[in-house]
C-alpha cells in the first residue's frame, strides 16, 4: 500500500506544476494579447535551408524576451506555394513586442534572414 501512496504523491507533484503553468497561459482567443505572423519566403530552392537555419535563431531568440507567450515556426506543405514558412507568436501585449523590434541583436537576425530570404511581418488580435 506505500508503494500506491508513493506513486500518486509522485503524479501529483508533476501534475500540479504542469497544471499551474497551463493555468497561466492565455487562451488562444484572450482578446488581451496580441498574435504576430512572420511569413518568410527562400529567395531559391537552394538557399531554403539556410533561411529555415536563420529563422531559427530569430525563434529561439523570440522565446526569451519579456511578455512573450508561446510560439511555432511551421512550414508550408503546399509544395512551391507562398510563403515557405510563417512564425506564429504571441503576447501579452502589442508595446511588448514593439519592444522587441527596438533590439539591436534581432534586427541583425532579420536583416541576416533577408539576405537568403523575404519576410512579412504583421500583427493581429482575436475577433471577438
Amino acid at each position: 500500500m506505500k508503494f500506491y501512496k508513493f506513486i500518486a504523491i509522485a503524479s501529483l507533484a508533476v501534475t500540479l506544476p504542469l497544471a499551474a503553468n497551463a493555468a497561466s497561459v492565455p487562451a488562444l482567443d484572450d482578446t488581451n494579447t496580441v498574435v504576430t505572423v512572420m511569413q518568410f519566403s527562400a529567395k531559391s530552392a537552394a538557399v531554403r535551408p539556410e533561411l529555415l537555419k536563420r529563422m531559427a535563431l530569430i525563434r529561439d531568440y523570440i522565446r526569451k524576451q519579456p511578455g512573450h507567450i508561446d510560439n511555432v515556426l511551421m512550414e508550408n506543405r503546399n509544395g512551391d506555394a507562398q510563403p515557405s514558412y510563417v512564425g506564429v507568436s504571441r503576447w501579452r501585449s502589442f508595446k511588448d513586442w514593439e519592444a522587441m523590434w527596438t533590439k539591436v541583436e534581432l534586427q541583425k537576425m532579420v536583416a541576416s534572414a533577408s539576405e537568403v530570404g523575404t519576410i512579412n511581418p504583421g500583427t493581429f488580435a482575436p475577433v471577438k
